[in-house]
This record gives structure tokens, C-alpha cells and sequence, in this order.
């Protein structure tokens, strides 16, 4: 937790999927990884923001007592999928913030009120 907050990686929306992204020069990328052009730096898997994952970061900061940065966090995740009439994009680009991906993801919805749940003192749907 202390790793991914120190990075920045929640910010401006939860969350980022890798801190630190590789470039094409880089000795671990491997051709798949250019595949659709997704996973170019700071995209898809390779940096890209996921609201999905970041409702378990939420879930994660409530769960460890973080409650106020839990909050802090899950408004920023609200506006993530708000963002373009609530579209609930898949993804975001790591560091322009464009919406990538395909819209309508209810996984994005689910994450954010099983993280809302938790914070309203519900816990866990499961």
C-alpha cells in the first residue's frame, strides 16, 4: 500500500496497473505486447488505469482502516467512471487520462459498490 501510494499510482484515479511501465527497449518486453498496439507505455496492462482494480484498492484502504483516504479514493473512482456520462470505461491512459478501451464495463460498477459497501460499514456481498 505504502509502495503504490508513494508512486502515485492511485492518483488521479485508482489505479494503476504496473508502476513502473516497459518500454519497447526494455529487456522483459515481448512481442505479444505490441499486439493491437494495447500495451504500449503507460496503456492497457502496461500502466494503464483500471477502475475495476481500483475498486479493490478502495476495498483494501477500508479494510486496513485507511478509511479516510478510502473515501478520497473511491470519489476519485466515481469520477473515473462518471467520466464521458458515466460511461464506465474499461481503461484509462496511465498518464493522459484519454478513455480507452470499451465502455458499458459492469465490473467497474461492481468493484465501486462492493468498495461503497465496505466503506458504509456494510461489508463484504460475499
Amino acid at each position: 500500500m505504502k509502495t503504490i501510494t508513494a508512486a502515485g499510482a492511485a492518483e488521479p484515479y485508482p489505479v494503476r496497473a504496473v508502476l513502473h511501465p516497459l518500454p519497447r527497449s526494455h529487456a522483459l518486453w515481448r512481442p505479444y505486447m505490441d499486439r493491437h498496439r494495447q500495451n504500449l507505455v503507460h496503456q492497457y496492462h502496461n500502466g494503464g488505469i483500471w477502475p475495476f482494480v481500483g475498486g479493490f484498492w478502495v476495498l483494501a484502504l477500508a479494510r486496513l482502516g485507511l478509511h479516510g483516504q478510502a473515501w478520497r479514493a473511491l470519489g476519485a473512482l466515481a469520477a473515473a467512471n462518471a467520466d464521458g456520462g458515466w460511461r464506465f470505461t474499461e481503461w484509462f491512459h496511465g498518464r493522459t487520462l484519454a478513455p480507452m478501451g470499451m465502455a458499458g464495463q459492469s465490473w467497474n460498477a461492481a468493484t465501486f459498490l462492493l468498495a461503497l459497501r465496505e466503506l458504509q460499514g456494510g461489508g463484504p456481498a460475499w
